[in-house]
């Protein structure tokens, strides 16, 4: 039904035309063969692993280039433009299915020019595109997508689910409306690209910051959860990390235990489903069905990475041991796929799509014969949902449905020697395992993501204390600084292969600023601080515009992928918007130098941003922005630990949830004027303040929260 809307949508528009503009009979399109690999010599020259894994498709896919857009206006060719990346099944699947198709194919080589552009690479083109297909279609799904632009590259219709005979109709019918008549089609165009360029913000006169606005958002957002599964109600669950860390700061300031239960029910399902790698931890990015069973097993390290922030943070509000063996199975999955010899992180692994369906799932005879102890394998197989089947097509991925206790009642076991038994057979399927053929990898090395990881290892280390995890932080934090950084301040987007692909995008700057203002509160070195403080300068000189008070999200410098396009990104999906990153850093890094500029322009774009949640009733979309809102309304506390035994009192800070507090100190005064004045030789003092306004300091942890608590607004 949405695919006939949407294709009756555009079919609309288009004759809508012929009473509002006269007809314009255009020139049939030059039709000029395609040679014969032709596009090869621009692929090969791409370091993109998903472009050139297209080298030899039955479309002749083309890299989004500038000679290729001259190529598209010489020959009077629209554009088809199909975007995905390695780690996105649904894309590999549609192509498989739908683009490999000879006839789709010749249509498409006979009278488009075809383009595919991986999304990691180009998020300034995907992004846009996405918002157009938003503003088209009325979805917010990210992921897979297909358009059809002008010669120009401006889209006219977008889809992000097609199958053979719905493009067949598509192709022709705008083929021929194109050639009776263009102008029509350029109208759709024009008109689309208006809708995304407006800023479409509500704006306030006044900001408003109200807590029962809070309790608003809190219990809608509450409202939107799966009470069985958890995750957002709906057909597929993905683990949208921003949403349930919003949730557990309206836990920690209402005591609303309906949000910690939401966190909850939603980390365990996670957990004990197959979106859990069960063999060597790590999660995959969606599952297709509501009790997170049939995930696409595609791994990225922007999810997992944000995977860690949000098991680690709810550990420190359970203590439940089970969410300290996720991170750490999950930080050993990624450093043993993903780390480089650098301290980088490559983006992700194929999935279900790619070179081995079976790579992920088991049969009982399989696990039988690895194991090779009848009771043993007996007692994993119950354990982990293992079915007897001996088709290749329906295969087992592990996930838990009995409790340890129930298992070990119903074998008579003792509790170590059930978790021998499922250890050992983990071990055993996963030497196993590596005998397969491996998922390729995603070798793209992309700045934002890995401050996400940055981040990740940070809030682990806050949280658990190791200090391995603190060093692979640092590690990370020197490699985005030194390599991912040009000699002028400038982030850079990409590389692969020690080759860069483009400058970077606003969310490689909020990103990283955000990473190394939470690096300097697990460390107290202020070179962080100082670091993310010329980065925000950088992104308001060149990403900041004044007009709308928001931030674009490509830079001054980078040349637009469409003539004078630039755009915001708003809303929060799997990982948070540019913008409320963007808004987010500037209001922390106001609070640590005082900058009232950079606060205000915080302010006013979340009370801007806000109104335009409140009108979507989707709160899940604006999360990262609906955290920030939360800080202007119960402003976080600045505590300040300072002397030679800070480290000591700032881990036994860190034990606890404390999301409302922003750390500042170190062994003596250091640069930043709130710590000035509070060193006191031979002690190691806490201070608790809120806007600038300090209680009696005190040398003891206890007393600190103590006074955190009782000045909770």
């Amino acid at each position: 039904m949405m695919k006939k809307k949407m294709f009756a949508f555009v079919v609309l528009l288009v004759m809508a035309c012929n009473i509002c503009i006269s007809s314009q009979i255009m020139q049939k399109p030059i039709y000029i063969p395609n040679k014969k690999f032709e596009n090869v010599k621009y692929l090969a020259k791409e370091t993109s692993p998903y472009l050139l894994s297209y080298v030899q498709s039955n479309v002749k896919w083309y890299p989004w280039h500038a000679n290729i857009l001259k190529k598209a206006k010489k020959e009077n060719k629209m554009l088809l433009i199909d975007f995905g990346q390695l780690s996105c099944d649904v894309c590999v699947e549609k192509d498989r299915n739908v683009f490999e198709d000879k006839e789709i194919a010749k249509l498409i080589n006979d009278n488009f020019i075809a383009i595919k552009v991986d999304l990691n690479e180009r998020p300034d083109i995907y992004k846009f595109f996405i918002k157009a297909s938003e503003i088209q279609n009325n979805n917010k799904i990210d992921g897979a997508l297909t358009a059809l632009t002008l010669p120009n590259g401006k889209p006219f219709w977008l889809s992000n689910d097609i199958d053979k005979p719905q493009l067949s109709r598509t192709l022709n019918f705008f083929f021929k409306q194109y050639y009776r008549s263009a102008i029509k089609i350029e109208f759709v165009a024009e008109q689309l690209l208006r809708e995304v360029q407006e800023k479409a913000i509500n704006r306030t006169q006044i900001p408003e910051f109200k807590r029962t606005k809070l309790k608003l958002i809190g219990d809608k957002l509450i409202g939107d959860i799966d009470t069985e599964f958890g995750g957002i109600k709906g057909d597929e669950k993905y683990p949208l990390s921003a949403s349930f860390k919003y949730l557990l700061r309206h836990y920690h300031l209402t005591q609303d235990k309906r949000a910690l239960k939401a966190v909850k029910v939603t980390l365990d399902n996670m957990v004990n489903g197959g979106l859990y790698d069960h063999i060597q931890g790590g999660f995959f990015s969606m599952s297709k069905s509501e009790n997170w069973n049939e995930p696409d097993f595609s791994k990225t390290l922007a999810n997992n990475a944000q995977l860690v922030s949000l098991f680690s943070e709810t550990y420190q509000l359970t203590k439940n041991p089970i969410y300290k063996d996720v991170v750490y199975e999950t930080l050993e999955f990624l450093e043993k796929e993903l780390l480089t010899t650098s301290g980088s992180f490559f983006s992700g692994m194929e999935g279900h799509a790619g070179r081995n369906k079976f790579y992920y799932t088991w049969t009982q005879s399989e696990v039988e014969r690895i194991i090779d102890n009848d009771l043993f394998a007996k007692v994993f197989c119950d354990y982990y949902n293992i079915n007897a089947t001996e088709s290749k097509e329906d295969r087992s991925i592990l996930h838990i449905t009995k409790t340890k206790n129930e298992i070990i009642t119903e074998y008579g076991l003792e509790k170590n020697e059930l978790e021998s038994i499922l250890f050992l057979g983990k071990q055993k399927l996963y030497k196993s395992r590596n005998k397969r053929l491996h998922p390729i990898f995603d070798n793209q090395i992309v700045t934002s993501w890995n401050a996400l990881m940055l981040k990740g290892y940070v809030d682990a280390y806050r949280t658990f204390g190791n200090y391995l995890f603190l060093e692979r932080a640092k590690t990370l934090a020197n490699f985005i600084t030194d390599k991912m950084q040009t000699r002028d301040n400038a982030l850079v987007h990409c590389t692969v292969a020690g080759k860069v692909s483009s400058l970077g995008y606003l969310d490689d700057y909020s990103y990283t600023i955000e990473a190394l203002t939470s690096l300097y509160q697990a460390t107290f070195d202020e070179k962080w601080l100082y670091k993310a403080k010329e980065l925000s300068e950088e992104t308001m000189e060149h990403f900041y515009d004044s007009e709308s008070g928001m931030f674009f999200y490509t830079s001054g410098f980078k040349k637009s992928f469409i003539k004078n396009v630039r755009f915001a990104d708003i809303e929060d999906k799997f990982v948070p918007s540019a913008s409320s990153s963007m808004a987010s850093s500037l209001y922390v890094l106001s609070l640590y130098f005082g900058n009232d500029k950079q606060h205000d322009i915080a302010k006013k774009m979340v009370s801007d941003v806000m109104s335009k949640m409140e009108a979507s009733g989707h709160p899940q979309f604006y999360a990262n922005w609906c955290t920030l809102y939360h800080h202007f309304v119960v402003e976080p506390f600045e505590v300040t630990i300072v002397g030679k035994n800070f480290e000591k009192l700032r881990n036994e800070l860190d034990d606890r949830f404390l999301p409302n507090v922003l750390l500042f100190g170190g062994k003596d005064e250091g640069t930043l004027e709130a710590v000035q004045g509070k060193f006191i030789e031979g002690e190691t003092m806490i201070y608790v303040c809120k806007n600038k306004v300090c209680k009696m300091p005190t040398t003891k942890v206890d007393e600190a929260l103590e006074l955190l608590e009782n000045l909770v607004n």
